[in-house]
């Protein structure tokens, strides 16, 4: 945990460190505007950008832990929306799980 900026040092490695936070926000996603950067939906946005990331994995599991993220804001290549429907932290995580193994080739 970095002691001035109150984030866990996972943090710092993101691939998304920098970036315009809004964009993992689906208030600001409207389709005409995926469309123009390439992107079909947010499951291909969410595959740009957390694609490759070295904290995928913390990213993730640190969005299923916590109940306060507003709805439809992605983090570690998973929608809100998808975890606040599975319901149970464990399932969560098993959901999770699935996905990483699919975004890593091996699901």
């Amino acid at each position: 945990m970095n002691q001035l900026t109150h984030q866990p040092a996972w943090h710092q490695l993101a691939k998304c460190r920098g970036m315009d936070p809004h964009l993992f926000e689906s208030d600001h996603w409207p389709l005409p505007r995926l469309r123009k950067e390439g992107w079909t939906s947010p499951d291909d946005l969410a595959s740009t950008l957390c694609h490759g990331c070295p904290v995928l994995a913390e990213c993730a599991l640190d969005a299923a832990e916590a109940d306060v993220l507003p709805y439809g804001t992605l983090r570690g290549g998973v929608m809100i929306a998808e975890m606040h429907a599975i319901g149970r932290w464990g399932d969560r995580v098993d959901h999770i799980r699935a996905r990483l193994m699919k975004a890593a080739g091996r699901g």
